[in-house]
């Protein structure tokens, strides 16, 4: 289905940049009954629909699907689908799932966005070329305010997170801050937050954003006076990135942060 992760996202905002130069990107879901709900700008089409149309490229990005999705992968081999991309966006966690996914679809191109694939990690892999395509930040969204105070609110110091991407050590640590520190988050509430955690919100301690996009995503860092990444694995991490190209000061993990963020 098209679930508005970071991953798709990434692509989606991708289909933008094409569009200017004269191409098209559309997204294909592999659901015999896809959710109708979406929130991409790109044009969806059925697998049937792709089927019978000629691509130049398909691209799989990642590897977060089932078993049985993986082995649909196949579908793409026929010649109609032109060049095969495999994008591998996360770090060697989900090796075996990257692995499945480079099995099935059997790529022309491996293309991998961050640093934790050295060469020689991946003498096992298929294809005929290999790249590294570091993740990259839209400067033109996400640049520093001309002036920025802190605290942003008078009597509030605001972090900003992952509503979605292991939030948990955040939310505890507010039991070891002062009562000022109110955490922000933005994101699915996929782990129930709203339910889980309703004293904290009640009390004003923990905000829920839900899902930002765009103007509204820059608006947000401009607004929170720090960021806490609190990921346990990751390729590229968004979050960071984009904070610290908004000026925004950053609290991180090393996952998906290697290629921009040092330890101080």
């Amino acid at each position: 289905d098209i679930f508005p992760s970071g991953g798709l996202l990434r692509f989606d905002r991708l289909g933008m940049t094409l569009r200017q130069s004269g191409h098209e990107l559309a997204f294909v879901p592999l659901s015999d009954h896809p959710a109708p709900d979406r929130q991409i700008a790109s044009p969806v089409v059925s697998l049937k629909h792709a089927g019978a149309m000629r691509w130049d490229a398909v691209m799989v990005p990642g590897a977060g699907f089932p078993n049985e999705t993986i082995e649909k992968l196949a579908i793409f081999r026929q010649n109609n689908f032109g060049v095969r991309v495999q994008h591998v966006l996360n770090d060697q966690s989900r090796r075996h799932l990257f692995k499945k996914v480079n099995q099935a679809l059997a790529p022309h191109l491996v293309i991998f966005n961050n640093l934790r694939w050295p060469v020689g990690s991946y003498t096992d892999f298929n294809a005929d070329r290999f790249h590294v395509l570091l993740g990259a930040v839209n400067l033109q969204s996400f640049h520093p305010l001309p002036y920025r105070s802190h605290p942003l609110t008078a009597g509030k110091w605001v972090v900003g997170g992952l509503a979605n991407k292991n939030p948990q050590p955040i939310i505890e640590a507010l039991d070891y801050l002062p009562h000022e520190v109110v955490l922000r988050l933005f994101g699915a509430d996929h782990h129930g937050l709203a339910e889980t955690h309703r004293e904290l919100i009640d009390s004003g301690r923990l905000e829920l954003a839900g899902l930002l996009h765009d103007e509204d995503l820059a608006h947000y860092y401009h607004n929170v006076d720090c960021v806490a990444m609190t990921e346990t694995f990751a390729g590229w991490a968004n979050l960071a990135a984009e904070a610290m190209a908004s000026g925004v000061p950053v609290l991180c993990t090393p996952h998906g942060t290697e290629a921009f963020a040092r330890h101080l």
